[in-house]
């Protein structure tokens, strides 16, 4: 896999290790980037500091997508498990305009919930053992060209 496929492809499958990896290089990534933010908006303005800030997060924001989806295909899981980690935000943005409480702790509560939930089932589960409907096992496969370097293929 590519690393165009790895970070914006919504198809295959992932391991823990590389999505954990990926993940630490769009940390490493988002740093260096809100550097240069902070540069531009001395050197150039607020203007063109937000809209390079916007760009970016666009482009980190379906990389994350891209990332979670693979990985959800791991583990023979559909990526629109991923839209649940929105559902918080639609109960507490409105709570937070007619003032309700109730709904804000709902919505939190919720959040918590979503975010534990995608960590473990993202970072910590292993993948389905061989293909599954998304592709083949990332670690067979791994495991496979390790075998055709050592024999010299």
């Amino acid at each position: 896999m590519d690393v165009l496929q790895l970070f914006f492809g919504f198809k295959g499958c992932i391991n823990r290790a590389r999505y954990w990896m990926a993940n630490a290089a769009l940390l490493i990534l988002m740093l260096v980037l809100a550097l240069l933010q902070y540069g531009l908006t001395v050197a150039a303005g607020e203007i063109v500091a937000a809209v390079f800030g916007c760009i970016v997060f666009v482009v980190m924001m379906l990389s994350g997508f891209a990332l979670g989806a693979k990985r959800l295909h791991d583990r023979d899981r559909s990526s629109w498990l991923l839209l649940f980690q929105y559902i918080p935000v639609l109960i507490i943005v409105p709570a937070i305009f007619i003032n309700n409480a109730f709904l804000i702790l709902l919505g939190t509560a919720f959040g918590i919930t979503v975010a534990i939930s995608l960590f473990v089932e993202l970072g910590c589960l292993r993948g389905t053992i061989g293909p599954n409907r998304f592709g083949p096992d990332p670690l067979e496969r791994e495991a496979q060209l390790a075998i055709r370097s050592d024999q010299g293929y």
